[in-house]
C-alpha cells in the first residue's frame, strides 16, 4: 500500500513538475520576443541616426 501511495505522489509531482515547466517556456518565449523586438527597434534607432548624420 505504500509504494501504490508513494508512486501515485510521484505521478502527481511529476505532472505538477511538468505543468510548471510549461509555464515556465511559455513565459520565456514571451520574454524573449519582446526582448528581439526592442532589440530591433534600437537597431533601426540607431542606423537611423547614423544615415541621417551622413546625409
Amino acid at each position: 500500500m505504500e509504494v501504490e501511495n508513494g508512486t501515485k505522489e510521484t505521478t502527481r509531482f511529476m505532472t505538477f513538475l511538468a505543468e510548471k515547466m510549461e509555464e515556465f517556456e511559455a513565459e520565456r518565449q514571451k520574454l524573449m520576443k519582446t526582448h528581439q523586438e526592442k532589440k530591433f527597434e534600437i537597431m533601426q534607432s540607431y542606423w537611423g541616426e547614423l544615415l541621417d548624420l551622413e546625409n
